[in-house]
């Protein structure tokens, strides 16, 4: 972004950058009969502490908003990623169980499992949790759901959350998730 002159293995070397850096970009700016850079190219206390310090922060948030414009994708396949994180915000794809051969007690608590894995690996915990989105494929299992849901979710960190009726990918699966939590 700034072009700053090759490095010395001297003390200086920093304020050479900063002096390099100023000439650039800064407008200079006379005050009765201060200079921001004196004649032997030193910055005097005027500029440093008002308008360097302003230039120091506009790269800061340059450098933290194209960090943050960053999109990681893990276990990305052609139709979907496992997980997306974007701006400290974890994305997971829709959750099932690990044996669609159980009720929806064990279903839930196997998907919950998953969801638990997921958000390990990728930085977060329930604690993090933002919004939950639950399908589940007859109205009769919410209560029983929502038994292993509660014992599942950290008291006082329940997040948004949402519970709907839907058709399944398959006609053994009882319940679905879709999660988006924080970052630690």
């Amino acid at each position: 972004m700034f072009d700053c002159p090759p490095r010395r293995k001297t003390r200086a070397s920093a304020d050479t950058c900063s002096i390099a850096v100023a000439k650039q970009k800064i407008p200079k700016v006379r005050k009765k009969n201060e200079r921001l850079i004196n004649r032997e190219g030193k910055i005097t206390p005027l500029f440093f502490n008002a308008q360097f310090r302003l230039l120091v922060l506009f790269s800061i948030v340059q450098n933290g908003y194209e960090n943050a414009m960053s999109i990681q994708r893990q276990d990305t396949k052609q139709r979907m990623s496992r997980v997306v994180i974007h701006n400290d915000t974890i994305y997971l794809c829709g959750q099932v169980c690990k044996d669609a051969g159980q009720g929806i007690t064990e279903q839930t608590a196997s998907m919950l499992e998953k969801v638990d894995e997921l958000l390990l690996q990728s930085g977060s915990d329930r604690e993090h949790l933002l919004s939950a989105t639950i399908y589940v494929r007859d109205m009769k299992d919410f209560s029983d759901m929502n038994a292993v849901w509660d014992a599942w979710v950290p008291e006082g960190h329940a997040p948004a959350r949402a519970c709907v009726e839907a058709r399944m990918a398959r006609p053994e699966l009882l319940v679905e998730i879709s999660v988006i939590a924080a970052v630690k």
